[in-house]
């Protein structure tokens, strides 16, 4: 039951490290975004008495609050092992061994019913490489905080 309970745990930290890095984009995103708005009214506008580094103070503080965002917002809704162990199922089609095992209760498992299912699992995941299919991806989203940061770049330098 260790062996399982440690691909649980290895899967489960993965997906909560690619939950963090897709909520930490959309946080750039949205925050750069205001930085970039807060970068330009000065720009629009006649602003008296701004601050010598307000840019960068701006920049700064949407990298920030991004972060402290991301990490609050997977905290709060994090993963559990169970979805942790569908996921596993899910990926290696394996019919819902690892959760069915892991959904048991201490007295379930003693009976012989929840021995063969834990058995079942146990086989399933010494078959698998958890590493191989949860690789952390975020794809072209992940590229989208280019788009307010190059905007307030431009007008920074302008």
């Amino acid at each position: 039951m260790d062996q399982l309970r440690k691909q649980v745990a290895r899967a489960r930290r993965r997906l909560i490290v690619e939950q963090f890095c897709l909520r930490f984009v959309w946080c750039l995103i949205a925050s750069l975004s205001l930085a970039a708005i807060a970068v330009a009214v000065p720009r629009i506008a006649i602003i008296s008495s701004l601050p010598a580094n307000w840019d960068l103070g701006w920049g700064i503080a949407a990298i920030v609050v991004a972060l402290l965002a991301a990490a609050v917002w997977t905290i709060v809704s994090n993963r559990s092992p169970l979805d942790a162990a569908m996921e596993i199922d899910r990926r290696f089609d394996l019919r819902e061994r690892i959760a069915s095992s892991l959904s048991l209760s201490p007295e379930e498992q003693t009976s012989e019913a929840g021995r063969a299912v834990v058995s079942d699992a146990l086989r399933a995941v010494q078959r698998i490489d958890v590493d191989e299919k949860f690789k952390l991806s975020l794809g072209r989203r992940a590229w989208w905080p280019l788009v307010p940061a190059a905007i307030a770049c431009v007008l920074v330098a302008f």
